[in-house]
């Protein structure tokens, strides 16, 4: 199963859910799928979150529990370089 690492990016940033990050959800205690992120997966989550923040619609704290729970995740990353090519 493929599901584009945007739909985990909007999820992030504009907080919303659609049925494709449904579908990824479900399948993320699946030990058999695998998921692919490039690696500037977890700069631009870290920056949405962050933007929250001077927002002051999230605190410091719950960006840091967020970014825990996002590398938690079983997401191998992939170099952009390498997808370029």
């Amino acid at each position: 199963m493929r599901v584009g690492y945007q739909y985990l990016y909007q999820a992030v940033y504009f907080r919303s859910i659609n049925p494709k990050v449904n579908q990824l959800f479900d399948h993320l205690n699946d030990p058999s799928a695998e998921f692919f992120v490039p690696d500037m997966f977890y700069i631009e989550c870290a920056n949405a979150l962050w933007k929250y923040v001077r927002a002051k619609l999230y605190t410091a704290e719950q960006v840091q529990a967020d970014i825990a729970d996002l590398r938690a995740l079983r997401f191998q990353v992939i170099s952009t370089k390498d997808l370029m090519t």
